[in-house]
């Protein structure tokens, strides 16, 4: 798990030093259609307020780039 958490830091890393920032986060459009029935429930896909949870649990900031405690924890050198 915890390499699997520092290969996608890493590639988190890297795309925001490219230019890749938050407003290019999204889901399929497939994800926002409304509404969705699975097991006869209707499910409304609501991504904008998902991705502050979501950068939270990675250990990212509310911009999404990951923090500095977070890289110094998977042993990620700031490029």
């Amino acid at each position: 798990m915890e390499i699997g958490d520092r290969i996608f830091t890493m590639k988190r890393v890297y795309i925001t030093k490219i230019g890749i920032s938050k407003k290019d986060d999204r889901l399929p459009e497939r994800f926002s259609e409304t509404p969705r029935v699975v097991s006869g429930n209707k499910i409304y896909a609501d991504v904008e307020s998902m991705f502050p949870s979501y950068y939270k649990l990675r250990g990212w900031n509310d911009d999404g780039i990951p923090t500095t405690e977070k890289m110094k924890k998977l042993k990620i050198k700031p490029i």
